[in-house]
């Protein structure tokens, strides 16, 4: 079985459904700043499941989040687009 990468040059996480629908905007060719600012919405608003274990982590967990999703946010405007450019691309 080979696994997938949806969070290229980056690794799989919780935000991985955030990769994987920014991935298909890159295919559809839907405009690649509509689809990187997504890609930060979706990953800020996402909660790793350890914060969702005590109230008390949930804090931590978004800014973990929002965190992360601003790093992928540079990435992907700084890196993406050659990928963008290709239409995105088929990583099975």
């Amino acid at each position: 079985m080979t696994a997938v990468d949806h969070c290229t040059g980056w690794f799989e996480g919780w935000w991985a459904a955030a990769c994987a629908a920014h991935d298909t905007a890159y295919g559809a060719q839907s405009g690649r700043a509509a689809a990187d600012a997504q890609l930060f919405h979706d990953v800020a608003v996402s909660l790793p499941a350890w914060a969702t274990a005590h109230p008390a982590l949930a804090v931590a967990g978004a800014a973990a989040s929002v965190t992360v999703a601003g790093v992928m946010w540079l990435g992907v405007r700084f890196f993406g687009g050659p990928f963008y450019r290709q239409g995105g691309r088929d990583k099975r």
